[in-house]
């Protein structure tokens, strides 16, 4: 099953003051593990992870690791695992020719009802725009087909099962 990754990121005056991380599931809508790091319980994260960095040099470098990941698939491997039904492990691995080498370990909670809610809820509007977004291009279409080639529309119609 594919996760999404989604990564928030909180500033002021140019400064990260926290991070969120939410990991989401298209095939299981109820299915989100959150993870927040700020200035309270970063330095837990720089222990687990043998960091020596700042929350400013960390959000910056796990924005870069992120963008690398998606650019390079066949070099990194992501790995989760449930240590309860509301934690788990959210590992980065790098594949090197001889080894893995392990980037980042943070630990997901699962997100309380409220919360998978207003995502629930955002993520049927963003989808319901979409859709009517389409629409009207589909209906663009169909009038500049219509104009040029009437009969090729009423093909179109008819083969796709389409509502006029």
């Amino acid at each position: 099953d594919n996760l999404t990754l989604n990564l928030y990121r909180r500033e002021e005056y140019g400064k990260s003051l926290s991070l969120k991380m939410m990991l989401i599931s298209d095939s299981d809508l109820f299915f989100q593990y959150t993870v927040v790091i700020d200035r309270e319980n970063f330095d837990q994260v720089k222990d687990v992870n043998n960091l020596q960095m700042s929350i400013e040099e960390f959000s910056n470098a796990l924005i870069t690791m992120l963008t690398k990941i998606q650019q390079r698939t066949e070099s990194y491997f992501l790995l989760l695992s449930f240590r309860n039904p509301n934690e788990a492990l959210f590992e980065i691995h790098q594949n090197m020719e001889y080894k893995n080498l392990p980037m980042l370990f943070l630990t997901f909670y699962l997100a309380d009802r409220d919360t998978v809610a207003q995502t629930l809820s955002y993520r049927y509007s963003i989808l319901l725009a979409k859709s009517h977004h389409l629409k009207s291009k589909l209906k663009e279409i169909s009038g500049l087909v219509k104009l040029k080639n009437p009969n090729l529309l009423a093909q179109m119609y008819k083969r796709f099962s389409l509502d006029r």
